[in-house]
């Protein structure tokens, strides 16, 4: 627990997203998103979805703590999006 404090302090620190904070020090987005979580740094924010703004053509992976993953490539469209929820 105490170095995940230090790593969050440290993702905090760097101004890096998590996703470049994660590939530049080799960890996992959503063991960081855990633990942001499970300290409070979301402030009173309920799980869900959030926006995300990509800033740049890479593709996009969302991973859930189940370990389902979604893989979206590179220019993907809101609305693609929306038709792999509806399903």
């Amino acid at each position: 627990m105490e170095n995940w404090k230090q790593i969050l302090k440290d993702l905090k620190r760097s101004g890096q997203s998590i996703a470049d904070y994660c590939r530049e020090h080799g960890h996992r987005t959503h063991i960081i998103l855990y633990w942001k979580q499970k300290q409070g740094q979301f402030q009173g924010k309920q799980s869900g979805f959030i926006e995300v703004k990509s800033q740049t053509d890479s593709p996009i992976e969302i991973v859930y703590p189940n370990g389902v993953r979604i893989r979206l490539g590179a220019g993907c469209k809101v609305t693609d999006i929306k038709a792999l929820l509806d399903v």
